[in-house]
């Protein structure tokens, strides 16, 4: 997936368009390949998808409370972790094998300031049931991934995610500059039903924030507005009165219909705008609830 043109899918995909020119398929991908310069709805969708990547990486990096600071001194090469929140202020090797301990409804976050590096060969290995898609690597940094290496979990990545030859992911390689790949398997971790709807939830929250914040900062643009309007034509006013001590009848008429025209204006352009603004967010909604209801059917399908 690219939020940019096709042409920055870079290397020997060889991608076959889809009739609907929503689309791409590959021998090398199971599933669908989406760019930017794709037909609609592909380009909103991506917009969606790059921001809920960022409110992923925002999200992580903004936990707090974290079982163990600097472990290891950034290197837990040979260690077995229990769940929970870990934080580096460097960057955090991991040149031999490390074990995950859990059960599957336990979490672990890693927040890295700095790079994330697995050596060649090295396995990042789950025990007790932990699950794939309940681990998140929050990186500032660089990622790479060694030769050969295995990493369980959601990768999300600041730069750019590098997978060196024969690397395995099992998660999501979330990178907001680029992810280069050298013969890899990525295999996103499999999503039960609880976390599907969890995650349409969070996403409609995340969607009524967005609107009401929207509808916040239109609403203070036009009372703005308004202000700097009635304070124009009082200075207007003033400024007439000052040039015109003594005005006849008609002078003072003409400049009063003069200024109620302005403002007559002024309301129409400001209901013309509320009214524009009130039909794109029902648009939006709209069309958000008709993706929701689409992705709820996909997830009465999980177990």
């Amino acid at each position: 997936m690219s939020p940019l043109s096709r042409t920055a899918i870079s290397g020997n995909w060889a991608l076959i368009m889809d009739s609907s020119n929503q689309f791409s398929t590959s021998v090398l991908v199971t599933g669908k390949v989406y760019a930017a310069d794709y037909a609609v709805p592909t380009p909103a969708k991506l917009t969606t998808a790059v921001s809920d990547m960022q409110t992923a990486y925002t999200n992580a990096a903004g936990r707090t409370l974290p079982a163990a600071t600097e472990l290891g001194a950034g290197n837990i090469g040979g260690l077995t972790l229990a769940p929970g929140l870990y934080k580096w202020s460097t960057g955090l090797n991991i040149p031999i094998n490390v074990t995950l301990s859990g059960s599957s409804s336990d979490v672990w976050i890693f927040q890295i300031a700095g790079n994330l590096t697995v050596g060649n060969g090295a396995h990042v290995n789950l025990s007790g049931g932990a699950q794939a898609a309940n681990i998140f690597w929050q990186v500032a940094g660089q990622a790479t991934l060694g030769t050969t290496s295995v990493v369980n979990g959601n990768i999300l990545c600041q730069t750019l995610i590098a997978m060196q030859t024969g690397a395995t992911l099992n998660g999501r390689a979330l990178a907001q500059t680029a992810v280069t790949l050298q013969q890899n398997a990525i295999t996103a971790p499999d999503e039960t039903k609880t976390q599907c709807e969890a995650f349409l939830k969070a996403e409609k929250t995340v969607f009524d924030a967005g609107q009401k914040a929207e509808k916040l900062a239109f609403t203070v643009a036009q009372a703005a507005d308004k202000l700097a309007f009635d304070a124009g034509q009082k200075a207007e006013k003033l400024t007439w009165q000052i040039a015109n001590p003594h005005p006849t009848s008609v002078q003072k008429n003409t400049f009063d219909a003069h200024q109620k025209a302005d403002k007559l204006a002024f309301t129409v352009t400001q209901a013309a705008d509320k009214l524009a603004f009130t039909v794109a967010q029902a648009a939006d909604k709209l069309a958000f609830a008709a993706e929701q209801k689409i992705d709820m059917q996909e997830c009465s399908t999980l177990q």
